[in-house]
């Protein structure tokens, strides 16, 4: 009988976080887009927190000229120290939620903080306008290096789009939907530690092109990120039912093609969904911040068109909005079964 009554109180927690979440979807695509990005990174709040900690350290640990082994155990330690700042912010917003939890406006505040959304449309929509004018547009490549990690001087207005397409993917994995389903299933502290290493692994995991630096944080990110990835994935598939000239058949090759896929450490099933699904070739080496030459995969079928414009860039905001709207669909879906069940 004890065993009942635990199912049904932790039936009750996830329901609450359900409606949580719901809110804080909401909350992030209107204020996010209302404000705009923050210091010009369209980036969470969280991790824009950890990026005022972490750079510099970072930096300082990071040097070439060390071994592998040097450098994987230097990772290591930074790994570690996130994971527990991560951890102890997650355990230190629940106990603010559970003390003054204000309806539970403090808690979609806290989870809000982990989450992107608005602010990636209102990039990529400036972005867009860019593009399509020919206008100087410094304050849309500004924030997309920024927020990409990417040097734009290294790639033509074909790579800046292609450069934006491929960051709409990869923040709608790891910056709304990864969160998301930790926090449902384990609340603030797990969807807090979820953001610590999906912040770090872009910080320093340099897409799997790394020194052993990165190393284990990009283990541990995938460890915890590989369900809500395929998950990502599937919304954008479905998004392409609603896209222009895309197709949700065509867009699934994205999960088993053998060639034209991205691996997990370059954006993985969301990134090679859009690609497919588009019909488009993205991807592709670039330059990050720091000077580093990424060789990124090209990603997409067989013959398909890298020399990608503006409209392109729109079709994307199309894909994303509907998969932003499906995945908050499929959680008040989900709300609903559980309490008609």
């Amino acid at each position: 009988m004890s065993e009942v009554f635990v199912q049904i109180q932790n039936l009750i927690y996830i329901t609450d976080r359900v409606w949580m979440a719901l809110f804080s979807i909401i909350f992030v695509i209107f204020f996010g887009f209302l404000t705009g990005p923050v210091k010009g990174r369209a980036l969470p709040l969280f991790w824009q927190v950890m990026h005022v900690l972490f750079t510099n350290l970072g930096k300082r640990l990071y040097k070439t000229e060390r071994s592998v082994s040097d450098l994987v155990f230097r990772g290591m330690l930074l790994t570690l120290f996130a994971f527990v700042i991560s951890l102890g912010c997650g355990y230190l917003a629940r106990a603010v939620s559970v003390v003054l939890p204000f309806w539970g406006v403090t808690e979609v505040f806290f989870l809000s903080c982990l989450l992107t959304s608005g602010t990636v449309f209102r990039v990529l929509l400036k972005l867009h306008e860019t593009l399509k004018t020919g206008s100087a547009g410094k304050g849309a490549y500004y924030s997309l290096a920024l927020s990409t990690n990417t040097n734009l001087n290294s790639v033509d207005d074909f790579g800046i789009t292609r450069a934006g397409m491929g960051f709409a993917a990869r923040s709608f994995d790891k910056a709304l939907v990864g969160p998301v389903f930790w926090y449902v299933i384990g609340g603030l502290p797990l969807a807090f530690v979820y953001a610590g290493l999906a912040y770090l692994s872009w910080e320093i995991g340099k897409d799997g092109h790394t020194k052993g630096f990165g190393k284990t944080v990009n283990i541990l990110e995938k460890l915890f990120g590989f369900l809500p990835h395929v998950f990502a994935g599937l919304f954008l598939a479905l998004a392409c039912v609603f896209t222009p000239t895309a197709w949700l058949i065509r867009a699934l090759g994205g999960f088993w093609s053998g060639q034209g896929r991205a691996p997990y450490y370059e954006g993985g099933y969301p990134l090679s969904v859009m690609a497919y699904g588009l019909g488009v070739s993205l991807g592709g080496p670039v330059t990050d911040l720091s000077g580093t030459s990424l060789r990124r995969r090209w990603v997409g079928p067989k013959n398909a068109t890298a020399q990608l414009e503006s409209g392109h860039l729109k079709r994307t905001l199309y894909m994303l909005a509907m998969a932003n709207l499906l995945f908050w669909l499929f959680l008040l879906g989900g709300l609903l079964f559980i309490r008609l069940s």
